[in-house]
């Protein structure tokens, strides 16, 4: 095999090895072979309740890096609650691990399905793409505008930020990076209770 036997001449920087296989990653940074991406430490499949029980309990294949999830979302900056293992082959290394596996697809590669920029090798990285030109960088789906209203207040979320994927196109200025809509504004509770009295 190409990337799995080792061969890796075609590498440039032959110190980066991430996942710790023992080979030179070849994964562009911010794509990566996905076993599993930001699952709970909920104990579903039996592969326990923490990292170190993930990593004994061979939840994550050995050539894979079994590590405490890296979510692009601020708001999960910190989580140790998820976890991920993935491989920074290349996508043609991804898809020879299907083929020795012999279970087509079982495992993915990032830009796939996460869209491209989803997999973070490291948090240095992690925290490269959130701050492009000086803005964070979030999920288009994610990304909300306009403003809160009379009654309500602006999450710590709003801020300039560029859209995964299209960095190009500069800041997106005054927005908020959430999963839903709701969390980017909280009732203002003061303002709310001043006018019922």
């Amino acid at each position: 095999g190409r990337r799995l036997s080792g061969d890796n001449e075609c590498a440039v920087d032959a110190t980066k090895d991430n996942d710790g296989d023992g080979i030179v990653d070849l994964a562009a940074e911010g794509e990566c072979c996905v076993s599993v991406y930001g699952s709970k430490f909920d104990n579903e499949y039996g592969c326990g309740t923490t990292l170190a029980e993930v990593q004994a309990g061979g939840c994550c294949p050995e050539d894979f890096i079994a590590r405490y999830s890296l979510q692009l979302d601020p708001a999960l900056e910190g989580d140790q609650t998820g976890w991920d293992c993935v491989s920074f082959v290349d996508k043609d290394g991804c898809t020879e691990k299907n083929t020795q596996l012999g279970i087509p697809g079982f495992y993915q590669w990032s830009a796939d399905v996460m869209g491209p920029g989803y997999c973070p090798h490291t948090v240095a990285a992690l925290d490269t793409l959130r701050n492009i030109q000086g803005c964070g960088t979030c999920a288009a789906e994610d990304l909300h505008d306009g403003h809160c209203g009379v009654f309500w207040l602006e999450t710590g979320r709003w801020k300039d930020w560029t859209v995964l994927g299209m960095e190009e196109i500069g800041c997106q200025k005054d927005t908020c990076c959430a999963s839903s809509s709701s969390a980017c504004c909280k009732l203002n509770v003061s303002l709310v209770a001043g006018l019922a009295c």
